[in-house]
């Protein structure tokens, strides 16, 4: 087995040791939820994260979805207020490109309505969704905005960021269009020296990733274990650019042409 095999392996093998579950393809902290707690849910798609949450722990939901087929489709729950928009790094109008599958739409700010496969959405930005839905404190955010997450979190200020318990992002860096790995990164650094506890997929990287913030309340073992994970893929990360500089080197090595075979 490979350094980089086995601490994915002892990675999974403490997630399952914390309260971190899976839902709906996102990793959350659910020591942390309960009836008191508020999430916002940007890019609810058919509202089932938002509904579990609600049906669980009793949290009240916000759930933001742009597409009207979707909005139409969420099955209404009394602590699910459904608002039908898009996120975006300010608010107004923008347009919504419409794909056959749903969780390929994109969000432009193109002028609106020029193409039959576009139609025009109300665009929030974090403090005006906040603001519509009478939220102030938000315990838990899922970020799955099909693209638009890096331009989100360049939004937000430290603080804004400092004020929300634990974040569950699905970034869209496999999609080779958007290109977007390095500014992946960047959020994770920004998150990582604000403090929080980075959580990420043994498998899927960062398609499902959960940060935590340091002074979440949850029981001294999820406290423990969070941050030996933390260190974990701090580890990882460091041990894949040390082999990443080495691979790098050796094909530079290689493809060199032998110096005494040259003239």
């Amino acid at each position: 087995m490979s350094a980089a095999s086995l601490l994915k392996a002892v990675e999974s093998f403490l997630i399952r040791r914390t309260s971190i579950d899976l839902v709906e393809e996102h990793y959350i902290l659910t020591s942390a939820l309960s009836a008191t707690s508020t999430v916002v849910d940007l890019g609810a798609n058919l509202g089932r994260f938002s509904g579990e949450l609600a049906g669980r722990f009793g949290c009240a939901c916000v759930a933001l979805e742009p597409a009207p087929e979707n909005v139409a489709k969420i099955s209404r729950h009394p602590r699910v207020h459904v608002v039908a928009g898009a996120m975006g790094a300010k608010a107004g109008k923008g347009k919504l490109q419409m794909a056959d599958d749903c969780t390929a739409n994109r969000l432009t700010f193109a002028d609106v309505g020029e193409d039959t496969g576009s139609i025009s959405v109300d665009v929030f930005d974090y403090h005006s969704l906040l603001r519509a839905a009478g939220v102030r404190q938000v315990d838990l955010l899922k970020v799955d905005v099909e693209g638009a997450e890096w331009e989100f979190f360049d939004s937000l200020s430290d603080t804004d960021l400092r004020g929300i318990g634990q974040i569950t992002i699905e970034f869209h860096d496999f999609i080779e269009d958007l290109g977007e790995l390095r500014r992946t990164w960047q959020v994770y650094q920004r998150l990582l020296g604000l403090g929080f506890r980075c959580v990420e997929d043994p498998v899927h990287g960062s398609y499902n990733v959960l940060f935590v913030h340091p002074a979440l309340e949850m029981p001294w073992g999820d406290h423990l274990l969070l941050t030996a994970i933390t260190v974990l893929r701090r580890c990882a990360w460091k041990l894949d650019r040390v082999t990443r500089a080495i691979g790098s080197r050796l094909r530079s090595v290689i493809g060199s042409p032998d110096p005494a075979s040259v003239g």
